[in-house]
Order: structure tokens, then C-alpha cells, then sequence
């Protein structure tokens, strides 16, 4: 019998909806005095497509190359517009319909929300995951770097996901109709690389039905029927999204081919044919003991300069005051020592999240688990890059097109998003256990024991086991060309001895303050973690116990992961990196060195070099081309 779509059946769903939106707002508060939040990816973004802005602005056209990079460059991934595809429209209307940058968190939410709605999760469940997948720090880390295209990518996976998840569960028409309106709008974002994360991830999902439908005793043609249909009907959805983009995507292949991600001239042992190198594709790499900051968020210090986070009163400040320096000088000090040349903040998922999927894979029955858990392995293992050398170097060179990518830490903005599906799983399977649970199910207690446990060792024993030295290191040439490979530990402790004309013992104080700090940072976090596990716990014992309700644990639960999530991302994003207007504005001036290269009207080549990247927001101004200037930028990833 089909049941009719009532305002009662919508309005629990539009007050959630309405509940993403004041917490976006809640974050990003300091919008609301009119002030704009600073990124530095963003300022690049908007220095480097300023004099196509010009020339549009003074034309009425888009010019399709850009003097102001690298003494020149197609504009196609710069500054472009498809003002004839539907689908960019329909994404453009989607992706601004709240204001910027709430967008970006209410897109985040909204989208996981509507997954798990989707596919039949109670209320409770769907706003808990939604959370956990919008507030895990690396996807608000990407909304502080200014990372906007990627963010809006893992903004869409959830529903993407989810329709195709609901196609192969037997609605196919609705399923695939929904998969190719998602798909669209995931390429509308154009970040090529996390919709290539999500088509592997997929995937392996269709590997998985097939392989549940072989074997299976009962019905089988009837089944193998239906997974065919499901696989033929999301091909042209998908076929049908793709062909919607296809002037972008045509372009943007054919400017590949003679970008850095085409095939070299010239070879070499680390390059693969017609991709990246191997070193720069894999120079971010997440470490395989930098994967407790799933759980520990400053395990490895945190982020390269969130000294502001500790304060005055940390050991490095005071050992500074004590030589008689500005404990100021404490906020820009190598805190992290993970080894990546440099972080914005860690991958952490959240105490509460993680139990929850932990015990989802533990507790769970559904065949979906081994999907999910088989991604956060997969997906963690492509994130440690040359750190799991012989799986990389095997995916790098024969997984096709895999070569044409960089920085593969991003790939674990979609961990969370298995992680809160498999907390879903977790709660939903402890629920149905819960009428007549007179004792707390094995798996629950495992997966408490586990994960708690974890966190207590490394609280008590971490300097057992922890040396607290970087493990990054760099380069260094000397007068005479020569090169040597130094710690980035001993090349700052040298930095410092220079800076000191000589005096080795402030420097050691001080670099033996930075490792008792970074001992303290995850002594701290390992406790922090250890309670928040500790109340989840409790508030499902409680609910199992039925000294209330067992809904009211979940409502507990997702405040706990709010709370635990939302804490930890303040350290990344807060009032700090919003500015005024006029502020914000002033980036965009062209300095006085600017203006007397304007004033020469004779054919020029002019480099500026920006400094090396400041450990505090803003950046400076000079990393925005003037207008008609030709600029030698530090960066584009998709240079010639």
C-alpha cells in the first residue's frame, strides 16, 4: 500500500535540515559581523584568476589563457565558466543555496543526512553519522586551506553513494535516477581525484553484491537479474552525468596530456608513463603510526604552527621566557613530528565515532560491514603512501590512471564517511538486541575494552613508547653543491644555534621544551579520548540497562560526537581566521613594488617569489599577482 507524503512525515527531517544550518552559522559566527574567512588556497585561487576577471569584466569574454602564471598558461582550470550544462547549473544552484562558506558545513551534514535517510535509518542514526562525517577534522581542515573544490566533491559522496547502495537493494529506477543527478553534481565540482577515490570505493561495493549474489542458494538467476539491471541502468546514469560535463572533461584531458600530469620528454626510475612522479605523488604521505590520530588527535603534535592552541603557559613559552625571549615566539614552533614536510592539522575521526564503528563491525550481521571496514584499510593503506612502499609502488604504476594524482592523504576525507555509516550499523544492531539484553553483548564489550584501552595505554605509557623526534626529513646544500640529508629536528636545532650566534645550550633547552610539549600534547588528547569513549560507554550501558530510554543515548551519543569532533576543529578553524572585509580586501592591492612594474609598459618578465608559508593567517599580499602582471607563482598543480 503506498503510503502519501504528509507535512508530519517532513517536518522532523526539515527541523534537522534547519538544525544544520544554525550550527554552520554557529561555527562561522563571525560572519554575521561581517567579516570574511581567510584561506590561503582561496587567495591564490582568486590572486590567479584576477586578470581573467579583468579581461572579462572589460570584454564581455573569458579568455582561455592567463599571462599571470607561470609566464603563461590555460585558463581552463583557472577560470572558466559551462554556461550551457545543465548539470553545472543545477550544481552551482545546490552548492550556493546557503551562503558561503556555511555551505560547505551544512553540505557536508545535509549530505550524509540524506544518505542515511535514504536508506532507511531512524532519524537519530542519520543526524549522529551526519556529525561524525562533518565535523571529522580533515574536511574542516579542507574548508580552512581553502581546499573548496575538494571539500564540495566529499560533500557529495554520501548521496552519490547512497543511491547507488539503494539501486542494488532492488530500486532500481529511483536508485539510478538519483546515483546520475549525484554524479553530476560530484563532477560540477571538478576534483577529479576524490571522485575517483568514490568510483573505487563503488567499485568494490559492486564486487561485493556480485559476489553475494553467487552465493547465495536461494533465486539465484532472479538475483544475478537484478544485479545486471542495477549495473546497466547506473552505467547510464552514469554515462548520462559524464556527457552532461563533457566540454570540461574533454578540455581538461587534452590540457593534461601536456600538463606535468602527461608524459615527460625526458625519464626517469621514479616516473611512471604519462603520470606524476612517483616522489611528488607521494610526498604527503600519512604515516603508519600517524594513524593513531584516528583516535588521538594531537598524537603527533597536531598541525604545523597551531601553537596558539597551547597557550602561554606550555613548556616551550616558558622556556623561552626563562632565556629571556617573547613566549610569543612559542606559537611558531615545530610542534608537529609526523613525517610530512608540513600539516594543517591531523586526520582525526573522533573518539565516540570510532568506538561506535568498531563495535558496528563487531556487532553487526549485515554483509555491508565487510565493505565498509575493507574501505578504511584500503583507503588508509593509499594514504600511507611511500610509508607502505611495496602496496603503493604496486597501485601507482597498474592501477589505471591512479599515477595521475598527488598528495594521497586526501583520500582519508572519505574515511569518516565509512566509519559513520559503520556507527550507524553499530547502534542499529544494539538496538535490536536491546529489549532483552540482560547482559551487555560481547561484542559491545570488546570493542569497549578495545578502543578504551587504546587510548589509556598511550595515556600512561606513551613516553614508554614514543620518542617524540621528527620523523621528516630535508635537504640541505652547501656552499659547495653538496647535499645532506638532515632530521627536521637537527636542521631547525641548527637554524636556532645560527639564530642564537652560537649558544647551543638555549637551543637545546628549547628544542628539549618542543619534545616535552609534544609528550604533553599526547598525554593530554590520549585522556581526552579515553573519557569521551568512557561516556559513550556509559550512556549505552545505561540505555541497554533501561534506566531511560535507549533513544535517549543516541540523542547523547550524537551531542558526544559533536562536541568531541567540534572541540578538536576549533584548533584548526576558528574566529581567528576571519578578518574584516576591508582587511580581506587589502590582500588583493598591488604593493608598491607592484605598481612601479604596472608602470613599465615595455615587454617584461617579472618573478615573485612568495615567502615560505607563514605559521599563522593571513598570507601576505605577495602572493597575489597584481593585475597585468606576468608572475612566476609557487604553486599550480596543474602546470605545463
Amino acid at each position: 500500500m503506498k503510503q502519501n507524503i504528509t507535512f508530519s512525515h517532513l517536518w522532523p527531517h526539515l527541523a534537522v535540515l534547519l538544525f544544520f544550518f544554525l550550527l554552520a552559522l554557529a561555527y562561522n559566527y563571525p560572519v554575521l559581523e561581517g567579516k570574511k574567512l581567510v584561506q590561503n588556497d582561496m587567495i591564490q585561487a582568486q590572486g590567479s584568476a584576477q586578470a581573467l576577471q579583468q579581461f572579462q569584466k572589460e570584454t564581455g569574454r573569458i579568455s582561455l589563457w592567463n599571462n599571470a602564471m607561470f609566464s603563461g598558461m590555460p585558463s581552463f582550470l583557472i577560470y572558466m565558466d559551462y554556461p550551457l550544462s545543465l548539470s553545472t547549473q543545477l550544481g552551482r544552484a545546490i552548492t550556493y543555496a546557503v551562503p558561503y562558506p556555511l555551505n560547505l558545513f551544512f553540505l557536508y551534514l545535509a549530505g550524509f543526512y540524506l544518505m542515511g535517510v535514504m536508506l532507511g535509518y531512524r532519524l537519530e542514526l542519520a543526524l549522529l553519522g551526519a556529525l561524525g562525517f562533518a565535523f571529522a577534522s580533515y574536511n574542516v581542515i579542507n574548508i580552512e586551506a581553502g581546499h573548496v573544490s575538494k571539500a564540495i566533491a566529499v560533500a557529495f559522496a554520501p548521496p552519490f553513494i547512497g543511491a547507488v547502495v539503494l539501486s542494488y537493494r532492488g530500486k532500481i529506477a529511483l536508485g539510478s535516477a538519483l546515483a546520475g543527478i549525484f554524479a553530476s553534481i560530484e563532477i560540477y565540482a571538478n576534483h577529479i581525484q576524490i571522485t575517483y577515490y568514490i568510483i573505487l570505493a563503488l567499485f568494490c561495493y559492486a564486487l561485493l553484491e556480485l559476489g553475494l549474489r553467487l552465493a547465495s542458494p536461494e533465486n539465484r538467476p532472479a538475483q544475478l537479474k537484478s544485479f545486471a539491471l542495477a549495473s546497466l541502468a547506473l552505467l547510464l546514469a552514469g554515462g548520462l552525468a559524464v556527457g552532461s560535463h563533457a566540454s570540461r572533461l574533454l578540455t581538461n584531458y587534452a590540457y593534461s596530456q601536456q600538463s606535468i600530469r602527461g608524459q615527460s620528454e625526458l625519464r626517469s626510475n621514479t616516473q611512471s608513463r604519462g603520470g606524476t612522479d612517483r616522489d611528488y605523488a607521494f610526498q604527503w604521505s600519512y604515516g603508519i603510526g600517524e594513524t593513531f590520530t584516528f583516535i588521538i588527535p594531537h598524537f603527533y603534535g597536531g598541525g604545523s604552527g597551531i601553537g596558539t592552541w597551547l597557550g602561554t603557559k606550555s613548556n616551550t613559552a616558558e622556556a623561552f621566557e626563562r632565556n629571556r625571549f617573547d613566549p610569543k615566539y612559542a606559537e611558531g614552533m615545530p610542534y608537529y613530528w609526523g613525517g610530512q614536510p608540513f600539516t594543517s592539522g591531523p586526520a582525526y575521526m573522533g573518539a565516540v565515532l570510532f568506538f561506535l564503528f568498531v563495535m558496528g563491525i563487531w556487532l553487526s550481521t549485515h554483509p555491508i560491514k565487510w565493505w565498509l571496514l575493507g574501505m578504511v584499510l584500503l583507503f588508509t593503506a593509499l594514504a600511507w603512501g611511500k610509508n607502505f612502499a611495496p602496496f603503493n609502488d604496486f597501485i601507482f604504476d597498474y592501477l589505471p590512471l591512479y599515477n595521475k594524482f598527488r598528495a594521497v592523504t586526501m583520500v582519508l576525507s572519505l574515511v569518516p564517511l565509512f566509519l559513520a555509516w559503520g556507527a550507524m550499523l553499530g547502534l542499529e544492531a544494539l538496538m535490536a538486541r536491546a529489549p532483552e539484553a540482560s547482559n551487555l553483548p560481547a561484542g559491545f564489550r570488546w570493542s569497549a575494552g578495545l578502543v578504551a584501552g587504546l587510548c589509556l595505554f598511550f595515556a600512561l605509557l606513551g613516553g614508554a613508547v614514543l620518542n617524540y623526534q621528527s620523523e621528516a626529513y630535508q635537504e640541505i646544500k652547501d656552499e659547495k653543491g653538496k647535499i645532506t640529508r638532515l632530521n627536521q629536528d637537527e636542521a631547525f636545532r641548527n637554524n636556532l644555534v645560527n639564530q642564537l650566534q652560537g649558544n647551543e645550550a638555549v637551543a637545546n633547552d628549547l628544542m628539549e621544551a618542543i619534545r616535552r610539549d609534544r609528550a604533553a600534547m599526547q598525554r593530554q588528547d590520549a585522556w581526552r579520548s579515553f573519557l569521551f569513549i568512557a561516556l559513550a560507554i556509559g550512556l549505552l550501558w545505561l540505555g541497554l540497562k533501561k534506566y531511560f530510554p535507549f533513544s535517549y543515548a543516541l540523542w547523547g551519543l550524537a551531542a558526544l560526537t559533536l562536541i568531541d569532533l567540534y572541540a578538536v576543529d576549533q584548533r584548526y578553524l576558528n574566529e581567528e581566521n576571519f578578518v574584516r572585509k576591508s582587511r580581506f580586501e587589502s590582500y588583493f592591492e598591488p604593493s608598491e613594488a607592484d605598481r612601479k612594474i604596472l608602470a613599465d609598459k615595455d615587454v617584461y618578465f617579472g618573478c615573485s617569489t612568495p615567502p615560505s608559508a607563514p605559521s599563522t593567517m593571513p598570507p601576505p599580499p605577495t602572493t597575489t599577482p597584481p593585475l597585468g602582471a606576468t608572475t612566476e607563482p609557487s604553486f599550480a598543480a596543474t602546470r605545463i
